[in-house]
């Protein structure tokens, strides 16, 4: 199993296991950010919005499949996000 110490998880969960988008993800990676997290797993919906905060590796998963895959290191890490500008620089 992968340390998850320093991961964040974020997203609503169906009943058929599918991750779905969630309001405010910006926020939240910023303050994944402030303590100390350096990855988040993001609904695929809410990936690019995450992505454009610096210092944070966010891998968007569609299904809570993927997400126990890669916590517990069953299988390779989902794809990852990276913004094109960055925002978020020092919080």
């Amino acid at each position: 199993m992968l340390p998850v110490d320093d991961c964040c998880v974020v997203g609503e969960l169906g009943l058929d296991g599918a991750v779905r988008p969630v309001k405010d993800v910006l926020s939240i990676a910023l303050e994944a950010k402030r303590r100390g997290r350096t990855r988040l797993l993001v609904p695929d919906g809410n990936a690019a919005e995450a992505a454009v905060v610096d210092g944070i590796r966010v891998f968007p998963i569609r299904n809570l499949r993927e997400a126990w895959e890669f916590l517990t290191d069953k299988k390779t890490t989902p794809r990852q996000t990276r913004a094109r500008g960055g925002r978020g620089g020092k919080s």
